[in-house]
């Protein structure tokens, strides 16, 4: 008798929908989609796209709002040729999520130049790159695009700019920012404070916390920074 007044009790709690009741299934789906996506992210870094591809849907089914989400599961659908599937997830984070644009058109961009649609990327890549997506990588990727392409001096420009900006401190603090505005979904007042330095700019003061000097000398041994210099060497050594 006992169990069905609980159960009676509980219909009618459901059918009210209380705001306690609600925050309670929220707060279980947040933690529902948080898991999944891990496991997602596990499948990943395993090499197994079609598992993690899995993982994300479901917890795109628990959370669709999940930004970080949804670009996993866009690459997993390019890992597995699925471009088309992969920019059709993000053109709709576009629609409907103004943060984290940048991420979004980067990796809408990189699917493009996947897929072996070099024109269609570049522009899609500088869009990114006046989001505020990482100008190290994005100038690095359009070089390379307009190599392809036979764009020569574009592509001198590009590298040059790529350069410029691995070895400046503060695109790099910038980075940092920028992943943890990004990645940091569950923690919303350590995003908060991220995307309000963001917004402020990085200033010479703010960097002064920091032993620059140390950090060029790691950016100077950087093998990426190497890569991009001996790639711009070549494309300097060729005729427009």
């Amino acid at each position: 008798m006992g169990l069905w007044c609980c159960l009676m009790l509980f219909g009618l709690v459901s059918i009210v929908n209380p705001p306690w009741l609600r925050e309670l299934s929220e707060s279980g789906a947040l933690a529902e989609a948080i898991s999944f996506a891990d496991r997602g992210d596990q499948r990943m870094r395993e090499g197994d796209y079609r598992g993690a591809l899995a993982w994300y849907e479901r917890a795109l089914r628990a959370d669709p709002t999940r930004v970080a989400t949804r670009v996993n599961a866009a690459i997993a659908d390019g890992q597995l040729g699925r471009h088309d599937e992969g920019i059709r997830l993000l053109r709709e984070v576009l629609s409907s999520e103004a943060r984290q644009r940048g991420i979004v058109l980067y990796n809408i961009a990189e699917l493009h130049r996947r897929k072996g649609e070099t024109r269609e990327a570049i522009p899609v890549y500088e869009e990114a790159l006046a989001a505020g997506a990482r100008p190290d990588l994005i100038h690095a990727r359009l070089g390379e695009c307009h190599a392809q392409l036979g764009n020569l001096p574009e592509a001198r420009d590009a590298f040059r700019a790529a350069v410029a900006a691995w070895e400046d401190p503060a695109v790099h603090y910038h980075n940092m920012l920028s992943a943890a505005a990004g990645a940091i979904e569950e923690e919303p007042e350590i995003r908060a404070e991220a995307e309000a330095a963001l917004a402020r700019g990085i200033t010479p003061e703010e960097l002064e916390r920091y032993d620059l000097e140390t950090l060029r000398a790691q950016i100077e041994r950087d093998p990426e920074r190497s890569r991009l210099l001996g790639r711009l060497r070549e494309i300097e050594s060729e005729r427009p």
